[in-house]
């Protein structure tokens, strides 16, 4: 599959270019030990989302700032088991840093952290969760990273690993969304133009003036 002509390239981080599932479930599920959580029903769909946003579904608000404290010093301290998805480095550096960006959930705190334990360089821009009053699966992160990088939405592909992520992608007017599999089935991922096992099925074509097409095999 042939994308149309881009500009930029928006990447969620955990589950698309960087492997830290387990990090997080243990994070959470260790958290949720210590506050007696019983109900684990939102460890099936807190990938993908800011986590102020599932803590405020789950306790009550005078609680949520102390939970959320814990939870990013358990995530920002765990690299085990953290690696880069496989083709991540090589189409990152296909790309220069007028052409990529972060857009995550997680916090500035843990971003370079499993970066560098993916050995993944980190892109100039950077969208972490406190840079936008509405996460994902609104459009802002999305929107925010285009317009740092002087880009309109409608010249971005987004690379994304959760429905909330490409829900916020649609909603923000990409032209190109790549579904990346490991968190969820090809059945939650549908709202993207092509799922892929990994990045190594996505190569970048130069065009003319800066310009580019990703060039991928489902």
């Amino acid at each position: 599959m042939l994308s149309p002509l881009l500009r930029a390239c928006l990447f969620d981080m955990d589950g698309t270019i960087v492997d830290s599932t387990p990090v997080g479930n243990r994070a959470w599920g260790r958290w949720a030990d210590e506050a007696g959580i019983v109900d684990r029903t939102f460890m099936e769909t807190f990938h993908g989302r800011p986590g102020l946003e599932v803590l405020a579904e789950i306790l009550p608000a005078d609680q949520i700032d102390t939970a959320f404290a814990r939870l990013v010093d358990l995530e920002a301290n765990d690299v085990e088991g953290v690696e880069a998805i496989a083709g991540a480095e090589a189409l990152l550096s296909s790309l220069d840093d007028t052409q990529r960006a972060i857009v995550t959930s997680s916090q500035p705190s843990i971003v370079p952290v499993r970066l560098a334990a993916a050995g993944l360089d980190r892109p100039s821009i950077v969208v972490t969760a406190d840079q936008t009053a509405r996460g994902k699966p609104h459009p802002d992160p999305f929107l925010r990273g285009a317009s740092l990088l002087g880009v309109a939405p409608g010249e971005c592909a987004v690379f994304e690993d959760t429905p909330p992520g490409i829900e916020a992608a649609r909603a923000a007017g990409v032209a190109f969304v790549v579904g990346v599999r490991g968190t969820h089935p090809d059945a939650a991922l549908q709202g993207a133009d092509v799922i892929v096992d990994d990045l190594s099925a996505v190569r970048v074509e130069p065009a003319a003036e800066g310009a580019f097409r990703l060039v991928v095999s489902a």
